[in-house]
C-alpha cells in the first residue's frame, strides 16, 4: 500500500525514528483522518513494523527495527529495478550491415543447405548456421520513435 509506505517513510526519516501523532495528521493532511490512522493500525502496527505509544493527547508513533529493515529492502528493490529498467531501455540497435539471404540463388545449386521448413534450421557443411527462410527479429525493448 503506496500511503501505509510513506507514512512508514515519514515516521523512519525522523532523526529520532518517532513523531508526534498529531504531526503525522499534519504531514498527510491530504488524506482523510481516519485513512492515515486506519493504514497505520490495519497495515503497519499489526505487521510490526510501527508502534503507537503515549497517553490519548499525546500520542507518538515510532519506527521499529523491523520497519527500518523494511524500508532498506525496499531501497535495495527500488535500485534493482532502476538497473534492469536502465539495461533494457538501453538495448544496442540492431545492426543493419548484416547479410541475410532469403531467396536461392538463381538456378538453385544441390549443395544449397537451406531450411526447407519455416521454424528449421540447418547446419552447412562448412559450420555456418541458416536461419529459416521466413524469420524476423524481435527485441526486448520498446520501439524508440
Amino acid at each position: 500500500d503506496g500511503l501505509a509506505v510513506e507514512i512508514l517513510r515519514t515516521v523512519g526519516e525522523t532523526e529520532s525514528g518517532h513523531m508526534a501523532y498529531s504531526a503525522l495528521q499534519s504531514a498527510f493532511s491530504q488524506y482523510d483522518r481516519t485513512t492515515v490512522s486506519r493504514r497505520l493500525n490495519e497495515k503497519l502496527i499489526e505487521y510490526g513494523l510501527c508502534e503507537k505509544y503515549g497517553a490519548r493527547g499525546n500520542l507518538r508513533i515510532e519506527i521499529l527495527d523491523k520497519g527500518a529493515l523494511y524500508l532498506e529492502e525496499l531501497a535495495k528493490e527500488k535500485e534493482r529495478q532502476k538497473a534492469l529498467q536502465d539495461y533494457v531501455t538501453n538495448t544496442p540497435k540492431p545492426n543493419h550491415n548484416t547479410r541475410v539471404i532469403t531467396d536461392r540463388p538463381r538456378g538453385g545449386r544441390e549443395d544449397d543447405h537451406r531450411p526447407t521448413a519455416e521454424g528449421e534450421a540447418s547446419t552447412t557443411p562448412d559450420g555456418r548456421v541458416r536461419l529459416p527462410r521466413y524469420h524476423g527479429v524481435d527485441y526486448l525493448s520498446y520501439a524508440e520513435t
